[in-house]
């Protein structure tokens, strides 16, 4: 297992901490165990690249704990209360069809790494995480990161379409 993998898994482990801090009350420990979940996600793509330990495990493993970790954030967040459940669920419409789309695409032409616009709505969904748990402004960044992953999915959709035999 490379060092990029075990960063990717420390990520889905800091889910627990992130949620019990916000639970109890305790906004700045949850602030700050999801500024780790954030920095092991640049870190883990740095390391693989720099360390050349890009693996098709970690190709798969790195969006997999992303999208479980900012969809058990924002269930977290809708049950105590800092989002709405209508904004939670629009989020997940993208998640679910990117994730259907990268596995159908995959059979058909293999896989391949994430894009700018790919890049843009992690990064939106990001700030919406830091927005949810501090401010009041959670359901307009949530709105925010959605449109920027239903972009992201139409671009990824059309180059996928334009690469098809």
């Amino acid at each position: 297992m490379t060092l990029a993998n075990w960063l990717t898994l420390l990520r889905a482990v800091l889910l627990g901490p992130t949620l019990a801090a916000a639970a109890l009350g305790r906004p700045w420990l949850a602030f700050f165990f999801l500024g780790a979940a954030g920095a092991t996600d640049v870190l883990d793509g740095m390391a693989a690249r720099i360390r050349q330990e890009v693996t098709p495990l970690g190709m798969w493993l790195d969006p997999i704990v992303d999208k479980l970790f900012y969809a058990g954030f924002f269930a977290g967040m809708a049950a105590l209360g800092r989002l709405s459940w209508v904004a939670y669920g629009a989020f997940l419409v993208p998640q679910a069809a990117m994730a259907i789309g990268a596995l159908v695409f995959w059979k058909a032409r293999g896989a391949f790494g994430a894009r700018w616009p790919g890049k843009a709505a992690g990064f939106a969904t990001a700030v919406a995480a830091f927005l949810v748990l501090l401010t009041r402004w959670g359901d307009q960044a949530m709105w925010g990161a959605v449109a920027a992953h239903m972009a992201a999915g139409f671009y990824y959709l059309r180059i996928r379409i334009a690469n098809l035999p």
